[in-house]
């Protein structure tokens, strides 16, 4: 079975633009107070600058969602997570799959939601596929 990988490309063109922005936000702004730079300027400055390298370099995160099958389990790396989730194949109870999101149900610890807002029906279709796949091959309950 394949790993699941979406790629959010309007994500990714809008933390480009957003970060070209800041930046030059933070260079137009040194060059205007650049005889009268007080303490606050300077301070502005670095604040555009350092978040509009923040945005246009991958710090702010991946610009693509995972789920990979490794070793028995899930490793979900989902757009807006800061870290990944582990869910091990013997820890899950059912998937729940609806329209706006994916929920995992573990035995011991919290479920796990993979929410699909802002997503095209193709990448919901792959997702919803990948899940069902998934449950089938491992038996493992799905409700939709």
């Amino acid at each position: 079975m394949e790993n699941l990988i979406i790629d959010h490309k309007g994500q990714f063109i809008f933390r480009r633009v957003l970060g070209a922005l800041m930046i030059a936000v933070a260079v137009v702004y040194l060059i205007a107070d650049f005889g009268s730079l007080e303490t606050m300027d300077l301070v502005r400055v670095l604040f555009f600058l350092c978040f509009g390298i923040f945005f246009f370099t991958p710090f702010m995160g991946s610009v693509s969602s995972k789920v990979e099958i490794i070793n028995g389990s899930l490793k979900i790396k989902w757009d807006g997570w800061i870290k990944a989730v582990v869910v091990h194949e013997s820890d899950i109870v059912r998937i729940i799959v609806r329209k706006d999101a994916v929920k995992i149900v573990r035995k011991e610890d919290r479920p796990v939601k993979i929410s699909l807002h802002l997503m095209g029906r193709d990448k919901r279709i792959k997702i919803y596929k990948f899940f069902t796949d998934y449950s089938r091959k491992k038996n493992i309950d799905l409700i939709k």
